[in-house]
C-alpha cells in the first residue's frame, strides 16, 4: 500500500503543477528494484523461478518466469505544449 501512495504521486503531482500552471513541463518516473534477497530467495523456495532466468510467457516452453528490475519515465505537458 505504501509503494501505490508513492506510485500514484509521481503522476499526481507533476499534474497538478501543469494544471496549476507552475510548470510548462514535467517527468514522472518510478523504478522496481529488487532490494531485498529474501523475496528471490522465498519465490525460488516455490520453484516459481524459470531455471533459464527467462519468462516465456505464453509459450508451451513456460518454466517459470525472471524477475528484473525496471525503470520507467514520462514527459509530461499541456495538449498545447506538446508539439
Amino acid at each position: 500500500m505504501h509503494i501505490k501512495r508513492r506510485a500514484f504521486s509521481a503522476a499526481r503531482l507533476p499534474r497538478q503543477g501543469l494544471l496549476a500552471d507552475d510548470t510548462r513541463a514535467a517527468v514522472a518516473g518510478g523504478v522496481n528494484a529488487m532490494l531485498l534477497p529474501i523475496t528471490t530467495c522465498t519465490i525460488s523456495g516455490l520453484q516459481a523461478l524459470s531455471p533459464e532466468a527467462r519468462c516465456k510467457t505464453f509459450d508451451a516452453s513456460a518454466d517459470g518466469y525472471g524477475r528484473g528490475e525496471g525503470f520507467a519515465g514520462a514527459a509530461l505537458a499541456p495538449a498545447q505544449r506538446a508539439e
